[in-house]
Parts: structure tokens; C-alpha cells; sequence
């Protein structure tokens, strides 16, 4: 039932049953853990702890992979729990319970919420790479992350409009997937605050003394840059039969 703690009432009623099992006469056995709905949001709870953890890691690892580096890592993935800590706070302030479809918004979130972060980091990165020398590194940031600011607000509030129609839903499907629309786009709207202030300060801290030590993007990024462009430079030169394929994929897609 949608506003009501699950796990509570299961707790009363299972009090309730205890005293009628009391009462009730000899050979009579009762069964208190069938269609015992709060161990169905137990185990909910559990796999949603789970994929949680589970994004949180693969997102560090694609972040080391791709940035290469330690601190470029963890200065972007600090969006992640200040992210859903900043959404669970103005939830719980608006008097919403932490229920399954709430954490499931925030666990489909986690990838989400780290975007505008990186983008910022590896802008600031870039720069500071790039910077010549005797450049001040707060002025170096400062631009970096102004340069990317206007894409990084467009670009998350297009994907909180994505979640609009949800809220727009009624009768039971309304009330159950609302909670979960609400979660994503505070988590989401909570990113874009902490990459407009916190990863900009974080970045000034441990960026530049980690771009005097690795001036040159990291190994993986250089091999895959490399062959992007050779297959760019191959579409661009026969550009015809490229549209000429994406429109037979378009009309006849594969089964």
C-alpha cells in the first residue's frame, strides 16, 4: 500500500498473530512466514544494497580505465554518494519514506548521476594538461568548468524531462512509480549541483600535482582515439554508402 512502512505493519500484525495463536486450541499450527510480505521488501532492500555497490565499483573501474588516473577517479565518484545523500535528504525533509521504488530510483541513478562530474573533470584535466606554464591552476579550472557549464545544465535537465510523463500517470501505476520517477531526478538534479560546485573544488586540489606527474592521456584512451580516427577519416571520405546503410537499417531493421 502505497505510504505505508511494510515492514512495520508486518511487525504489528505478526504481535497480533502471536496473541491469537494463544488462544487457539491444541493441534492448530499456523504458518507466520507464508505471504509474509515484508520479507519479499527484505529481499528487495537486499538487491537493491547490492546494485548499489555493484554500480558504484563498475563506475570507479570505467573511470580508472578511461582517466587513468587515481585521483581523476575519485574526485568523480564523490558525486556519487553526495548525490543520493543530497536527494534522500530533501526526501526525507518532504516526509517520504525510504521505500523500494525510491531506492530503485536511486539505483538506477548511480551511472547518471556521475556524468556531469566527469565531464568536468576531464575538461579541467585537459586544461591543466594544456595549460602553459605559469599558469595559475585556479584560473585554469575556473574555465574549464565554465566552458562546459551551459552543456552540463542543458544535458541534465533533458534527462529529468525524460522522467515528466511518470508523474503524469495516474491510479495505481501513478502511485507506485512516482516515488521512483521522484528519486531520479533529485539524485539527477542534485549531480548537477555538486558538479557545479564541489568536483570544480575537489579538481583544484588533486588535479594539478597529479598533471605534473602524467602529462599524457592515459594508454587505453590513446589506442582508441588512434582508431577512431582512422574510421572517421574512412566514413568522411565515402560518406554516401554510410547514409546509404543507416537507411536500409532504419526501414528494415533486423529481427
Amino acid at each position: 500500500q502505497p505510504g505505508v512502512n511494510v515492514l512495520a505493519v508486518t511487525t504489528e500484525v505478526e504481535a497480533a498473530l502471536a496473541a491469537i495463536v494463544r488462544t487457539l486450541p491444541a493441534g492448530v499450527r499456523v504458518d507466520g512466514a507464508l505471504f509474509r510480505q515484508a520479507s519479499f521488501v527484505e529481499h528487495a532492500l537486499t538487491n537493491l544494497s547490492r546494485a548499489l555497490l555493484a554500480g558504484a565499483v563498475l563506475v570507479l573501474v570505467v573511470l580508472l580505465l578511461f582517466l587513468g588516473h587515481v585521483r581523476t577517479a575519485l574526485v568523480s565518484v564523490v558525486a556519487i554518494p553526495l548525490s543520493l545523500l543530497a536527494a534522500v535528504a530533501v526526501l526525507r525533509a518532504w516526509g517520504a519514506t525510504l521505500n523500494v521504488m525510491v531506492l530503485g530510483g536511486l539505483a538506477i541513478a548511480v551511472g547518471e548521476v556521475v556524468d556531469d562530474a566527469i565531464i568536468d573533470v576531464e575538461n579541467a584535466w585537459r586544461r591543466l594538461r594544456a595549460a602553459p606554464p605559469g599558469a595559475r591552476a585556479l584560473d585554469v579550472v575556473l574555465a574549464a568548468s565554465v566552458e562546459v557549464r551551459s552543456a552540463v545544465v542543458y544535458a541534465t535537465l533533458m534527462v529529468a524531462l525524460v522522467f515528466v510523463p511518470v508523474f503524469l500517470l495516474g491510479g495505481l501505476e501513478g502511485a507506485l512509480f512516482r516515488p521512483l520517477a521522484t528519486a531520479y531526478v533529485l539524485a539527477t538534479l542534485a549531480s548537477l549541483a555538486v558538479a557545479l560546485t564541489v568536483t570544480p573544488a575537489l579538481a583544484l586540489v588533486f588535479l594539478p600535482g597529479a598533471v605534473a606527474q602524467h602529462a599524457e592521456p592515459p594508454r587505453l584512451v590513446r589506442a582508441l582515439r588512434t582508431r577512431y580516427e582512422r574510421a572517421l577519416a574512412r566514413t568522411l571520405a565515402r560518406p554516401a554508402p554510410v547514409l546509404v546503410f543507416s537507411l536500409t537499417l532504419y526501414w528494415f531493421p533486423p529481427a
